[in-house]
């Protein structure tokens, strides 16, 4: 599954025509890919494993959980891009 998720990226972005453009959207979306498996190993080894005693208990998932999520989301907020819309619209909302 990683490896297809991380191909078809791959892939998608070296036959753009805009390369550099795109491989700026690939590194700033990575924070999804993430998110992704990160809920998956956290669901394997958690309250909802396939074995009989998780290996990360109850309380423990969720605590896990919450700070892999804080960290993606920082992660996710510092990888956007500023594009020309968006300093636009920060202007007229005067935060630029």
């Amino acid at each position: 599954m990683i490896a297809l998720t991380v191909g078809l990226t791959l892939y998608v972005a070296s036959t753009a025509k805009d390369h550099e453009n795109v491989m700026k959207h690939v590194r700033a979306g990575w924070w999804v890919v993430a998110t992704i498996f990160s809920a998956l190993v956290l669901s394997f080894l958690g309250s909802f494993s396939v074995f009989e005693t998780p290996i990360i208990p109850f309380s423990w998932d969720t605590v896990i959980a919450a700070l892999v999520a804080l960290g993606l989301y920082l992660y996710g907020s510092y990888s956007g891009i500023l594009t020309e819309d968006l300093v636009v619209a920060l202007r007229e909302m005067g935060g630029v």
